[in-house]
């Protein structure tokens, strides 16, 4: 892996994070999801390259099969994580988007409003294409303005806690290009052709 490649990444990363807004469009994306993709691209084949190039032939399917393995759990694990933060995040800013937007509502709305996307984080709520989150206003029928602001409220919060959230990995995919710099030579061909016949023997 390159440096290079990870600070690709890194850098295309925090382009969709200084680029996101809830009124953004998917192209508002598109040269973070390029720059991240070519930066991914160039990542894995020198990873997998560095980690077995000391290995002799006859190694090189387990050293593969403990790589992938790695690669899994450090992608659950990231996952994991990354989630968990996510979800703290979003339960903070639901809240505090509620109650700021409740003032645009009729008084009788205001408290279960507020509740509901208080409590959103406990009792789950729908996400996804032509959801409003009019699920966890009141628990009743609830006319327009109520669901135009409790899809206000959503989808501002939504990004309020993805900025924090995207900061993690960002951190994380430069630290790793840092630790490049540490990766060792390879080894010179005489010595590997020693220590590889001293190995058969």
């Amino acid at each position: 892996m390159t440096s290079r490649s990870a600070l690709a990444l890194a850098a295309g990363s925090g382009y969709i994070d200084w680029a996101a807004h809830a009124n953004s469009s998917r192209w508002d994306f598109a040269a973070g999801l390029v720059a991240s993709g070519l930066g991914m691209g160039f990542i894995w084949i020198p990873v997998f390259s560095t980690a077995t190039r000391d290995l002799p032939a006859r190694l090189a399917g387990v050293a593969s099969g403990v790589i992938n393995t790695i690669q899994e759990m450090g992608g659950v694990l990231a996952t994991a994580v990354v989630g968990a933060f996510l979800q703290n995040r979003l339960a903070l800013a639901l809240h505090d988007q509620a109650l700021a937007a409740s003032g645009q509502l009729p008084e009788q709305f205001r408290a279960a409003f507020v509740n509901g996307f208080s409590n959103a984080a406990h009792t789950g709520f729908e996400v996804g294409a032509g959801q409003t989150g009019a699920n966890v206003q009141t628990g009743a029928a609830a006319p327009g303005q109520v669901q135009a602001v409790a899809h206000y409220v959503f989808t501002h919060a939504f990004v309020d806690a993805m900025h924090p959230t995207l900061v993690l990995p960002i951190v994380a995919i430069v630290l790793a290009a840092g630790a490049v710099a540490f990766v060792r030579a390879p080894r010179q061909p005489a010595l590997a052709i020693h220590e590889d016949e001293a190995a058969v023997a």
